[in-house]
C-alpha cells in the first residue's frame, strides 16, 4: 500500500473543507432547497479542481466529480447522487485510483412538515413555475426556518427499498457506498 503524503491528504481537506462551507451556507440561506440542487453546488465547486492539480512533494492528483443522481445504477435504482474517481501519480505513473460513491440526503428544517415532490412537478412542465397572485403572496411572506435536534433526513430510511438496493450493490460490486448528509453551517 501507498502512503499518501501529508501535502496530498491536506490538498483534499481543504478541497472539500471549502466545499462543505459552500454547500452548508446554501442550505443556511435557503432551507426548502432540493437536494439534487446541493448535488450540483457540490459538483460545481468541486469542479473547479477538476485539472490535475501538481502538489511541490511532486504527487500529481485528479479528481473527477460526476453527477449521478437519478440514474438507475442497480436494478432499475439509483445508488448514488454524486461519483468521485481519484487517481494518484507519482513521475507520471499512477500509484492509486479510487472511485467513491455518495447517496446524498439532506437535514430538513422542523416547519417544512411536507415533502414537495419536486420530481413529478418536473414532469408537469414549466407552467407549473408560473405564481398567481394567492400563491405567489404565499410563497414570498416572511418564514423562520430552523433545525435542531428533532430535524430529521426524511428521504434516509434504514429498511425502504433504496436502502436494500444499496446494500446488495455493495455486496455484489464490492464498491462501497456513503451517505452524504447536507447540514446548514
Amino acid at each position: 500500500m501507498v502512503q499518501l503524503s501529508t501535502e496530498v491528504k491536506n490538498w483534499f481537506r481543504g478541497v472539500f473543507r471549502t466545499c462543505n462551507a459552500t454547500v452548508a451556507a446554501k442550505i443556511a440561506h435557503i432551507p426548502t432547497l432540493h437536494e439534487a440542487f446541493l448535488d450540483l453546488t457540490m459538483i460545481e465547486r468541486l469542479s473547479r479542481v477538476e485539472a490535475p492539480v501538481q502538489l511541490s512533494s511532486g504527487w500529481r492528483v485528479l479528481l473527477e466529480t460526476h453527477f449521478l443522481g437519478g440514474f438507475p445504477m442497480f436494478r432499475s435504482w439509483e445508488i448514488a447522487d454524486i461519483g468521485f474517481l481519484v487517481m494518484l501519480r507519482q513521475g507520471g505513473r499512477l500509484v492509486r485510483s479510487k472511485v467513491a460513491l455518495l447517496q446524498s440526503k439532506r437535514l430538513f428544517p422542523v416547519e417544512l412538515r411536507k415533502v414537495d415532490d419536486y420530481a413529478r412537478r418536473q414532469f408537469i412542465g414549466f407552467g407549473k413555475l408560473h405564481r398567481d397572485d394567492r400563491s405567489y403572496k404565499e410563497l414570498y411572506k416572511p418564514r423562520v426556518f430552523s433545525f435542531r435536534p428533532n430535524s430529521s433526513y426524511r428521504s434516509l430510511t434504514i429498511g425502504d427499498q433504496q436502502f436494500k438496493n444499496i446494500i446488495a450493490y455493495q455486496s455484489d460490486n464490492k464498491v462501497p457506498v456513503y451517505y452524504l448528509l447536507y447540514n446548514p453551517s
